[in-house]
C-alpha cells in the first residue's frame, strides 16, 4: 500500500535524483492509484486518505508537486510538457498508461530493473 509517508520520501527522492540529472525546474505529477483518482471516495479512498494529503504536506514543505492526476491522461499531460516528471504508485499504471513513445523514453535509462 502507498502511504502518506512512503509517498513523501519517494518524491523527495525523486526529485533529489532529478536535480542530480540536471532537472531543476518544473513539477512532478502524481498519477493517480485508483481509476478516475478514487471520483471522490466512490472508487477507492486511498487518494483522499493518503495521496493528497502527503501532496499538501510536500507543498506546505515548497516541493513542487502536483494533486493526483487520472493515470489514463498524466504520462500525456507530461509528454506535452505539463509537469517534468510523474511519480507512478505502482508499475502497472506505466505498461497500462502509456503509450510507445513514453515507453522509449524510459528506455533512455537501461540500468532501471526490469
Amino acid at each position: 500500500m502507498s502511504t502518506k509517508e512512503h509517498i513523501k520520501d519517494y518524491v523527495k527522492h525523486s526529485l533529489d535524483v532529478l536535480k542530480k540529472l540536471g532537472i531543476k525546474d518544473g513539477t512532478m505529477a502524481i498519477a493517480g492509484l485508483n481509476p478516475h483518482c478514487g471520483e471522490h471516495g466512490i472508487l477507492g479512498t486511498e487518494e483522499q486518505t493518503e495521496v493528497i494529503p502527503a501532496v499538501q504536506e510536500l507543498q506546505a514543505e515548497g516541493y513542487p508537486v502536483a494533486e493526483p492526476i487520472e493515470a489514463g491522461s498524466v504520462f500525456h499531460q507530461a509528454l506535452q510538457g505539463r509537469y517534468n516528471s510523474v511519480l507512478s504508485l505502482y508499475r502497472k499504471q506505466i505498461y497500462l498508461s502509456v503509450n510507445l513513445s513514453v515507453y522509449i523514453t524510459i528506455q533512455r535509462f537501461p540500468d532501471h530493473p526490469g
